[in-house]
């Protein structure tokens, strides 16, 4: 996963992605407008960056 992508919640249904993220979480790639679901194509804010330094 790089930079310009995500995880996050979606409503779609893809077995291989519960299995790689868990139950309903998704990989989002992210463009000009925001991220985007890979298997349906919603579009979601980019969460922000919670690490602690």
């Amino acid at each position: 996963m790089s930079m310009n992508s995500f995880i996050a919640k979606c409503n779609c249904k893809h077995e291989g992605q519960d299995k790689l993220y868990g139950n309903g979480n998704r990989l989002f790639n992210v463009g000009t407008k925001g991220g985007h679901c890979t298997v349906c194509g919603s579009s979601k804010d980019k969460p922000k960056d919670t690490a602690v330094s």
